[in-house]
């Protein structure tokens, strides 16, 4: 089957959902590299991976804005996204320059120099997240209010539900900005956008760590990536991943920064 139904909404089933997923991720980033090439030139190397998640952020922000209007505009102002973003990334694949030659190249090249039995065990680690990170839904909260939130306001087209929290379920006073990730995926059909993107933030944080430092890259990326927390946090719908990882790598640029200065 193509289709799926969860809690009357009709979701996209495997694997066409991953790949919907994961195209909406690339030709998204690919999109904000592409189209803010002066941004790119004026901030340091060392930021450039956050660009993506910068303008993921606004992105979210015009959602939810247009979600507290217009539930229903809001959903297929998603959907327009996605195929826009689909359609520019087609049309400017010959320009992928930028991807290609520069960074392409340069992961890696980066890559080669980690000890293959290292390699071995950063593949198993990140593939493991992979296979939790696409797999459906399964944990109580996630279920009951962290998705269920977008799940009630598609299937109604308001949020009139929410004056009446305290009848319907108390839990979704814990409701909060994260949501709004999850609105995103299902308004495309999608019940674990949310877990891809904490997949991601992990991957962004091994990417940042392979272009900013020299040494012991892989065993720090290990020491974090082999915490227990994480099966937990990945297959969650709730997006604390994320901020985590762009606060830890804005800590990381200011002690960077710090230390390049008492060098000096």
């Amino acid at each position: 089957m193509i289709l799926d139904n969860y809690t009357g909404l009709t979701l996209v089933s495997y694997p066409l959902n991953i790949l919907i997923i994961f195209s909406f991720v690339i030709t998204f980033i690919y999109a904000s590299l592409n189209n803010f090439s002066q941004l790119i030139k004026i901030i340091s190397n060392s930021n450039v991976l956050l660009i993506p998640f910068f303008f993921f952020i606004i992105y979210t922000s015009i959602v939810f804005v247009i979600l507290l209007v217009d539930v229903l505009v809001a959903r297929y102002f998603v959907i327009f996204t996605y195929f826009l973003l689909l359609v520019f990334s087609i049309y400017k694949f010959k320009n992928f320059k930028f991807f290609y030659k520069k960074k392409y190249n340069y992961f890696i090249s980066r890559l080669k120099k980690i000890k293959n039995f290292e390699k071995i065990i950063l593949f198993s680690f990140f593939t493991f997240y992979f296979l939790i990170s696409i797999l459906p839904i399964s944990d109580a909260d996630s279920l009951n209010y962290h998705s269920g939130f977008a799940s009630i306001a598609i299937k109604n087209s308001n949020l009139n539900f929410l004056r009446n929290t305290e009848i319907i379920d108390f839990n979704f006073f814990f409701v909060g900005y994260g949501e709004i990730i999850n609105f995103i995926g299902l308004s495309l059909g999608l019940d674990n956008f949310g877990s891809v993107i904490n997949f991601s933030s992990i991957v962004l944080i091994f990417l940042y760590l392979l272009q900013n430092y020299r040494k012991n890259v892989s065993f720090v990326t290990i020491s974090i990536i082999s915490s227990p927390i994480l099966i937990s946090l990945i297959s969650s719908q709730k997006n604390y991943l994320l901020p985590i990882t762009l606060l830890s790598i804005i800590f990381l640029n200011i002690h960077k920064n710090n230390f390049r200065k008492q060098d000096l």
